[in-house]
């Protein structure tokens, strides 16, 4: 039975760990506040015992007085905290994990991308990039989507890592894309956001969380002029070093 419960447990720690830290908040604030009304009768009772001797209470006399109705509080405070460094540790190895799974799946990307240039040649291996351009534009139809005027431009564009479709130029785009490129070899890292800015798209979560850093090369574009729905041409934009998580 243990065998079977252990993955369970395992699998579901996070969701697990974050219900008992909560349940052991609201815990805690009760704990603290239960004991005040006993606490302030016990202060109470010890000020009347010393008012005919006139000896003050002090602080540490007040602490060592009611300190024993705060234990279970203090207990209950110390296991959640507890539990949030535990949750905390957590993450931090899935997060080392993903980033090492990433990696490894950006390297294997890389060399696929090699050997097929080497087998197929340059123009044979930009078809087939055209090819896959064309099915990203036919399974993301303009129908279906907002068409974002960013005052650079009347060419209809489609960012690939996002999906939007906007209205630039490919001057002005590469324009931006050398605005910050300057960024890049002065500060050593930008994020995706941050070219959103730049081409006039609104942030966006995966924008945050990826980025270049000057170490891996500056940002350049590959472009494909595809026909989207409607026969309306539009300009596929691509990234030769595509962002990465821990850009910074």
């Amino acid at each position: 039975m243990f065998s079977k419960i252990t993955p369970f447990f395992t699998k579901n720690s996070t969701a697990i760990l974050t219900g008992l830290i909560i349940t052991g908040f609201g815990t805690t604030v009760y704990l603290s506040v239960r004991p005040t009304q006993k606490a302030l009768q016990l202060i109470a009772d010890e000020e009347y015992e010393r008012s005919p001797h006139q000896i003050e209470l002090t602080t540490f006399d007040v602490i060592k007085l009611v300190y024993p109705l705060y234990i279970p509080a203090l207990i209950m405070g110390s296991l959640t905290v507890a539990g949030v460094i535990c949750l905390n540790s957590i993450h931090t190895r899935r997060n080392a994990a993903l980033a090492t799974a990433y990696s490894i799946s950006e390297v294997v990307l890389k060399e696929y991308q090699d050997k097929l240039l080497e087998t197929l040649g340059e123009k044979k291996a930009q078809k087939f990039k055209d090819e896959i351009y064309k099915d990203r534009v036919d399974n993301n139809p303009l129908s279906k989507n907002q068409v974002i005027f960013t005052g650079n431009g009347d060419t209809l564009c489609l960012d690939s890592l996002s999906g939007r479709y906007f209205k630039s130029d490919i001057e002005s785009i590469r324009q931006k894309r050398n605005d910050l490129n300057e960024v890049l070899l002065k500060d050593g890292f930008v994020s995706l956001n941050d070219l959103y800015y730049e081409l006039g798209l609104k942030n966006t979560k995966q924008g945050e969380d990826l980025g270049w850093n000057i170490n891996d090369g500056q940002i350049n574009f590959t472009f494909s002029s595809q026909l989207a729905e409607g026969g309306v041409p539009c300009l596929v934009i691509d990234y030769s070093i595509s962002p990465k998580f821990n850009y910074d």
